[in-house]
């Protein structure tokens, strides 16, 4: 994450949640607690509490700390997890397939370079699945449902 986008993310959000004393010093301090995180998934969390209220508790209007917008930001990642998993395990329902043919939906394969030892490696599928999560590609679609006479 770099600062040009964080910064009209933060700006927005100041905006919705009526923060009229954010300043560029306060959105510096809420990038330095949050560059660790994907973009995308701050900028989820930024649109959930500009939707909801951004901190939660007695005051769900307040402008939300660092940290608290830190953890909604992992708990949709962990959401948008669960998510592509159900995606798949209904896809393996309906298909009866897997959607990667090389793991079958392990994300793990064998890597053969390695000779008898048979170390494993992630397979490619798993950084599709992390574009998934992410919101920068689209979920895995599910086949037609076959109908049963």
């Amino acid at each position: 994450m770099t600062w040009e986008p964080f910064a009209s993310i933060f700006a927005v959000l100041a905006l919705q949640l009526q923060k009229s004393d954010a300043d560029e010093a306060m959105a510096r301090a809420y990038f330095l607690a949050l560059k660790g995180l994907e973009l995308e998934l701050v900028a989820m969390a930024a649109q959930r509490m500009g939707q909801q209220g951004g901190a939660s508790g007695r005051s769900p209007h307040w402008f939300p700390k660092s940290s608290e917008w830190k953890a909604l930001a992992l708990k949709i990642e962990e959401e948008r997890g669960a998510a592509v998993s159900q995606r798949i395990r209904d896809y393996h329902q309906l298909a009866h397939a897997p959607l990667c043919l090389d793991c079958e939906d392990t994300g793990w394969i064998v890597n053969e370079s390695q000779g008898a030892s048979a170390r494993w490696r992630h397979c490619h599928c798993r950084q599709l699945r992390r574009l998934e999560v992410l919101g920068r590609r689209p979920m895995p679609s599910l086949p037609a449902a076959k109908e049963t006479v």
